[in-house]
């Protein structure tokens, strides 16, 4: 079976339309981005050396790294549009972060924690404070883990969203607790996730030694 080839979709399609006397004239694909970037690539090798074109063996070669060009480009075209996707979701997750700590505060879930660290910061156990309130947040977030696996356990629906199972809700909570901490603790959450997936893809198959 052969190997799948990115053609980059097509470079000038037209999409279906009405001609003057009222007619459909239906869509036209017309060539592939990888084709319209392999015939520029031959022009410009060409332009470079036109020499050899009654030779088959050299005709092929030129128009098979035409071809190396253009899915080189293909190549850099789709990680340049994951980089700005990679770039677009941590900016966004950011923000989510904040809406999801400013809800919080705003249910008053941060008052006594507020009023804990400002009293604390006066007696120079700011630092201390900081810390107490971190290990809160992270045990909060182990408290959602456990109703996540008993929502696993029972094969329970969730009570307040009905249309998702609780295990579901209950690791959307896991999440919306670590909004909630970076969003206090101005944590680049959304670009660690970016950097720690791509590190995460780089590593060796069943890194670390781990069994599972």
């Amino acid at each position: 079976m052969a190997d799948f080839i990115d053609q980059g979709g097509y470079a000038f399609p037209i999409p279906a339309f009405n001609d003057p006397a009222g007619n459909l004239v239906w869509p036209q694909e017309g060539m592939t981005l990888r084709d319209w970037f392999a015939g520029n690539a031959i022009a410009g090798i060409m332009q470079f050396d036109a020499t050899g074109l009654d030779v088959p063996h050299t005709v092929k070669r030129r128009a098979e790294r035409a071809y190396f060009l253009a899915d080189a480009m293909l190549e850099a075209r789709n990680q340049l549009a994951m980089q700005t996707t990679d770039q677009q979701f941590a900016t966004d997750f950011q923000a989510k972060c904040h809406e999801a700590h400013t809800n919080a505060a705003s249910k008053g879930f941060w008052d006594k924690r507020a009023s804990m660290l400002l009293i604390c910061e006066e007696a120079g156990l700011g630092e201390d404070a900081k810390r107490l309130i971190e290990s809160q947040n992270i045990a909060l977030m182990h408290s959602e883990l456990s109703e996540a696996l008993e929502g696993s356990r029972k094969g329970l629906a969730d009570d307040h969203l009905p249309q998702f199972d609780m295990l579901t809700v209950e690791l959307a909570d896991v999440i919306i607790r670590a909004m909630d901490h970076a969003g206090w603790a101005k944590l680049p959450l959304g670009e660690a996730i970016v950097a720690k997936m791509a590190y995460n893809a780089s590593r060796p198959h069943m890194h670390g030694k781990n069994r599972f």
